[in-house]
């Protein structure tokens, strides 16, 4: 006799489907769960959007889509004050690619590995791998020393995986 799951049932654990659905971020103009917009989900849990210089108390970082100088977009972690605190490597084409960028740092930010380097400045720099070695992000300033590198590294882990998409 072959066992068949209830309907409605899920072949993950139920801790992975809970980690799942909070980090669960649905981009513009995409339509989530049950047909309810890029702003809510099945959860209730979602990823809100702020408009331009807003920050709410318990989020001071918030991820920033702009144009790229000459071509395409980039995308920036930035404290609430403006300061970016970390930078897209490169520039992507269409603000729908970077937003879903963000994402993949979001997600990464917590555990993934970061490297530092010394810059063609002599100054330290950091950046957030892949598993897969791809470079995800990059720090947006350049440090004297490694130990200086170090706080601006745990502020990234810490605050990327909760900081929120604001609107330009």
């Amino acid at each position: 006799m072959i066992a068949m799951p209830m309907a409605g049932a899920h072949p993950l654990p139920g801790g992975l489907l809970r980690l799942l659905a909070a980090s669960a971020f649905w981009l513009p103009g995409t339509r989530g769960p049950g047909g309810r917009d890029d702003r809510t989900g099945a959860t209730g849990l979602h990823a809100r959007r702020l408009r331009r210089g807003q920050r709410t108390a318990a989020h001071v970082h918030a991820f920033v889509v702009r144009p790229a100088a000459y071509a395409g977009w980039l995308w920036r972690l930035e404290r609430a004050d403006g300061e970016p605190l970390a930078a897209a490597p490169r520039p992507v084409l269409t603000p729908q690619q970077a937003r879903a960028d963000t994402l993949r740092v979001r997600l990464a930010a917590a555990t993934g590995p970061v490297e530092t380097y010394d810059d063609v400045h002599g100054e330290v720099r950091w950046r957030l791998l892949s598993r897969a070695g791809a470079v995800l992000a990059v720090s947006a300033a350049g440090y004297a020393t490694r130990a200086a590198a170090e706080p601006a590294i745990t502020a990234f882990r810490r605050e990327a995986s909760h900081a929120e998409l604001a609107d330009d």
